[in-house]
């Protein structure tokens, strides 16, 4: 199992690759290609081919979740590739917002029409399912989700009415790998460690030998970057992942550098890495 960071909101030194807040993975598995997201631009399609990949011969895409940073991209994908189907949650489309400190909301869903004018493209997803052989998609089942958006500021429109987003939108993508599972969580607003029990749940308490994604602990204040989890919970979560066996954890965008930086330092070197802008790491697959 081969995966490629295509688009994250870092790069190395003096890459000429592109960056942005935002997140695309290019993932080799089984006899099937998968590109899980499509950042916030065509940024990614224009890595990937600095990277020699061909988005035309991706079989299946999947949408994490309904916000701009990760499906910005899609109509470029769309274009490119005439094949493949995109899997979305069957709420993505609706309309996600983040509230200002003044109340005012400001649109950060998916691109607006997108669905209807490649409807027959997508695929919604309302249940846990296999997509392919080792491959599942696995929506929250967890309850008060709506708490978490309230307290992120990040909402849903439901007719002309704003609630606290349950992120019903998200789902995590699963891989049957060796010698346990990959969950792949592009940004994890439900908490890590909920979507972790959500995949106990699912597989049986299947051992976990990689989580990929970003976690959610990045804000900013002004131009300066700060972490929005206290380094209590994020020792918690550290001890968390340990109870749970997890083996690696491949961890950007919307983390944050101060938020891996202080995860890191709760847990063995080996164990946590960082994604970035054109990194290519392989995990063993049955």
């Amino acid at each position: 199992m081969n995966i490629t960071v295509l688009t994250e909101n870092t790069k190395p030194q003096n890459s000429e690759l592109i960056n942005e807040h935002g997140l695309s993975l290019y993932i080799e598995y089984g006899e099937k290609k998968y590109l899980v997201d499509a950042g916030a631009t065509e940024a990614f399609e224009k890595n990937a081919e600095a990277l020699g990949i061909d988005l035309g011969d991706v079989d299946v895409c999947i949408l994490s979740h309904g916000h701009y940073d990760h499906a910005g991209g899609l109509p470029t994908f769309l274009q490119k590739n005439d094949k493949a189907p995109v899997f979305m949650m069957d709420t993505a489309p609706e309309g996600h917002y983040l509230q200002g400190k003044d109340g005012t909301q400001k649109d950060i869903g998916i691109p607006e029409g997108l669905a209807h004018e490649y409807a027959r493209r997508i695929r919604k997803v309302s249940r846990v399912c296999s997509i392919a052989d080792g491959v599942y998609l696995v929506p929250h089942s967890t309850p008060g989700l709506d708490k978490i958006g309230e307290k992120a500021d990040m909402y849903k429109k439901q007719g002309e009415e704003y609630l606290p987003d349950d992120f019903s939108h998200e789902m995590s993508v699963v891989f049957d790998a060796d010698p346990g599972l990959v969950v792949v969580s592009s940004c994890s607003h439900a908490g890590m460690d909920h979507i972790i029990n959500e995949i106990d749940e699912n597989f049986h308490d299947a051992p976990i030998c990689a989580f990929i994604g970003g976690l959610h602990m990045m804000g900013m204040h002004g131009d300066a970057e700060i972490c929005t989890v206290p380094e209590q919970k994020i020792q918690r979560l550290a001890f968390f992942l340990r109870e749970h066996g997890v083996q690696q954890v491949w961890t950007g965008h919307c983390t944050g550098q101060i938020g891996f930086r202080l995860l890191s330092k709760y847990m063995d070197p080996d164990q946590v890495q960082q994604l970035t802008t054109g990194r290519t790491f392989t995990i063993p697959s049955k």
